[in-house]
């Protein structure tokens, strides 16, 4: 969803649904686009009055299928921390200060209320019944 201007609630506002892009498992758009328009149209409306910048949670709820050799290569979560952190360059090189990027850890963000059937890290996985833990590539260019 995103906002826009306009609509009955007292803050002129309504949800507009981002139609075809990369969803994730809970069903929320991935825009890495977003990313650097929010930064830059901040730091375009605050100039020097923006503070540093710290993104502190990022990452994406996405399935964890392990290959018959149990590996999970994981390209989707790999593609969402690639675009999202070329949108970051993007508004770093348009002068935004952006002092420190931070994914979703295991500690950061187990989602109780969906009972953890995503996990939401890039280096994290829940165990499986067996207890035994897949490997995952979290790169795209190593294991």
């Amino acid at each position: 969803m995103r906002a826009a201007t306009g609509g009955d609630n007292p803050m002129g506002a309504h949800r507009v649904p981002i139609e075809g892009v990369e969803r994730t498992a809970f069903d929320w758009p991935v825009v890495p686009d977003g990313l650097r328009e929010l930064l830059v149209g901040l730091s375009d409306r605050y100039g020097d009055a923006l503070p540093p910048i710290y993104m502190t949670e990022n990452g994406a709820a996405l399935p964890d299928v392990p290959a018959d050799d149990g590996r999970v290569e994981d390209p989707r979560r790999i593609a969402f921390l690639d675009g999202h952190l070329r949108a970051l360059h993007q508004a770093i090189e348009a002068g935004v200060d952006v002092r420190g990027y931070f994914v979703w850890s295991l500690l950061d963000n187990f989602e109780w209320a969906e009972g953890t059937p995503s996990a939401l890290a890039w280096s994290t996985s829940t165990s499986p019944p067996d207890g035994v833990r897949p490997s995952r590539r979290t790169t795209g260019t190593g294991s």
